[in-house]
């Protein structure tokens, strides 16, 4: 069946059941092999396919095989040295199915995750009080946002944003170097990152992403007494979890002063070009 989906709604078409002679030439791209072992479950390294000890590459007609395709016995499928799939059969429904197949891995864009953090530092006495769950769509991120310009001591800083594949981790650092000696030693020295670090890692997971992050604000500060630096992290907090398209993932903690540190993540799908996939909520 052809599926196709508009926003939350999917629909299914059968595919064509007559019995006609079919002969298709379709140019494929160099990784569409390699993207087909991995959807059949083979361990793909370079240009070869393996699946357990075995090394040999399997004809795309295997593959096809692997992917639980049931198609007629007329159907007859290869591929060429310079990358041209010959599809010959009997069956309506097996051409279309293959067509589609090669034709939407063709088309397939690169999804990447973009993440813009924020950090809001309140002061002591503000009257802010967080959602209940630990996201914010667009809208109430925005009415957020309108909230902290007219609290009065309030801080925003903007994390630089960042762009990674799905499963990768990418870290974005705002830090200078404070290099100490060890133990009073002349020869020995100790390198402390002081500033903020925000480390992140996203995955496509259903409509959104599987979101997770560790941010730290470290500070440092010269003892008047003994001349050597005391090293605070001033905001460290961690947060996982899932997280629609174009949402907000944020993490409160509050200092023993009363005051508090909000750290927000927005994630955004994008394509190879950087344009959202999805509009806005």
């Amino acid at each position: 069946m052809k599926a196709t989906r508009s926003n939350l709604t999917f629909q299914l078409t059968p595919l064509g059941g007559e019995r006609k002679a079919q002969n298709r030439r379709i140019r494929i791209s160099p990784d569409t092999t390699s993207i087909l072992s991995e959807m059949a479950g083979l361990e793909t390294v370079g240009n070869s396919s393996f699946e357990s000890n075995s090394t040999p590459m399997r004809p795309i007609s295997e593959l096809l095989q692997k992917l639980n395709l049931d198609l007629d016995p007329s159907t007859y499928v290869t591929l060429t040295a310079n990358g041209v799939l010959n599809l010959e059969t009997n069956s309506t429904a097996d051409a279309e199915t293959v067509t589609a197949l090669v034709q939407e891995i063709i088309s397939q864009r690169p999804l990447q995750h973009k993440f813009t953090s924020k950090v809001v530092n309140l002061p002591s006495g503000s009257e802010w009080t967080p959602p209940d769950d630990s996201t914010m769509t667009d809208s109430q991120l925005q009415l957020f946002m309108r909230e902290i310009a007219q609290t009065r001591g309030a801080e925003l800083v903007t994390i630089p944003s960042m762009t990674s594949r799905g499963g990768q981790s990418g870290k974005v650092e705002m830090v200078h170097e404070w290099i100490v000696p060890i133990d009073d030693s002349e020869l020995e020295f100790d390198t402390h990152n002081v500033g903020q670090v925000m480390q992140l890692q996203g995955s496509p997971l259903g409509f959104g992403h599987d979101v997770a992050f560790d941010f730290t604000d470290t500070t440092a500060e010269t003892d008047p007494e003994t001349g050597k630096p005391n090293f605070n992290k001033r905001i460290d907090v961690k947060n996982s979890g899932f997280s629609n398209d174009n949402s907000t993932r944020f993490v409160v903690q509050t200092r023993p002063d009363g005051s508090r540190a909000v750290v927000l993540v927005t994630s955004t799908m994008i394509d190879a070009t950087g344009r959202p996939l999805h509009g806005a909520e």
